[in-house]
């Protein structure tokens, strides 16, 4: 058991540094296209923020659910993923 949560640490540090080094290129190659199009130069940097703590908080919602319920469903739910990814093709849905 005590493996199991220091390979979770190292792995968690791990992932910290990853996105702590992916949101510094975002924001250093983001500056220059931000500041001439919004004139905010840090316009990118927050969005980019904003969709990271989003997606934690989505995280640590989804982890909590129980996925055996999902298993009679697994045909319909298929199905319909088929279904948003053939919409991919549809050329109604693009916006002018």
């Amino acid at each position: 058991m005590a493996n199991n949560r220091k390979l979770f640490l190292s792995f968690s540090i791990f992932l910290a540094i990853f996105f702590f080094i992916s949101m510094l290129g975002v924001w250093s190659i983001s500056i220059p296209i931000a500041k001439s199009l919004t004139g905010d130069p840090l316009f990118y940097l927050k969005r980019q923020i904003f969709t990271l703590l989003l997606a934690i908080v989505l995280y640590r919602f989804v982890s909590k659910i129980n996925f055996s319920f999902f298993m009679n469903y697994t045909y319909y739910l298929h199905l319909f993923s088929i279904f948003l990814l053939l919409l991919i093709f549809c050329p109604v849905l693009v916006l002018p």
